[in-house]
């Protein structure tokens, strides 16, 4: 069974225990952090989307994420899950000019 929840909705759910107790789980999604209560634990996994397309491998999506849009190496390894010498590596490969850290 799959149910994805919108940001603020609340999903309840009630099940049986080995020894026969009734309890109940809530489970809510909010801002990429989904929280899961019941009664004795609380627990929140934070949700990350990660993009699996590898777009930084195309010269004009690179240009344009990096350079038009000023964005950093590290916000576009956070994007796809690489690291930044990646996205550094394949800069380099394109002959795109990089700039120095911590400029944007």
């Amino acid at each position: 069974m799959s149910i994805e929840l919108e940001d603020d909705e609340l999903l309840l759910i009630h099940y049986r225990t080995e020894d026969g107790d009734t309890k109940s789980v809530s489970i809510q999604n909010e801002n990429d952090t989904t929280t899961f209560v019941d009664g004795d634990y609380t627990i929140q996994v934070k949700v990350k989307k990660i993009n699996l397309e590898k777009n930084y491998k195309n010269r004009d999506w690179l240009v344009k994420a990096y350079i038009d849009e000023s964005r950093t190496m590290q916000d576009i390894a956070d994007e796809y899950d690489v690291s930044p010498m990646t996205i550094y590596t394949w800069l380099k490969r394109f002959d795109i000019p990089t700039r120095s850290r911590g400029r944007r």
